[in-house]
């Protein structure tokens, strides 16, 4: 991320541990292992929620509040347990195209408009989508 923008940051990494672009997917088990007290063959299906992972309160303490703070001094993507775009061989394609363009386009966006959230509920599909997401902008002034 954008090293000279350390509260941006805190907020695309909050927003992303908070309600991911991908709230389950299916991984195969690549060979017999034990998770918990679970035997888990080699071609199992599995399903890793991203979600579930990233409201641990043993991962992330006080997980339902949003505190961008979290992340000073830390480096998500080297934070055990924080998946946004998934891991290894099948992480998504667009995640370094994402993570140059956020923090510049946040930037700037703040930059100009002064932005107010309602309430938002997330409703998974395929995505996890927000469901009443409403979001007033109002021009900051410059000068």
């Amino acid at each position: 991320m954008t090293a000279g923008l350390p509260l941006t940051q805190g907020v695309i990494a909050e927003v992303l541990r908070r309600r991911s672009p991908s709230w389950i997917f299916p991984r195969v088990a690549t060979r017999d292992t034990v998770i918990g007290t679970r035997h888990i063959p080699a071609g199992a299906q599995l399903l890793l929620s991203p979600y579930v992972l990233h409201h641990r309160p043993d991962l992330f303490p006080a997980p339902e509040n949003f505190d961008p703070h979290r992340w000073d001094g830390r480096d998500p993507h080297r934070t055990e347990g924080w998946l946004p775009f998934g891991a290894g061989a099948s992480k998504c394609i667009g995640y370094e195209l994402a993570f140059m363009d956020l923090p510049l386009s946040l930037a700037l966006i703040v930059r100009c408009w002064r932005l107010e959230p309602g309430p938002v509920r997330p409703r998974p599909r395929l995505h996890l989508e927000p469901h009443g997401l409403t979001l007033r902008l109002t021009e900051r002034k410059t000068g």
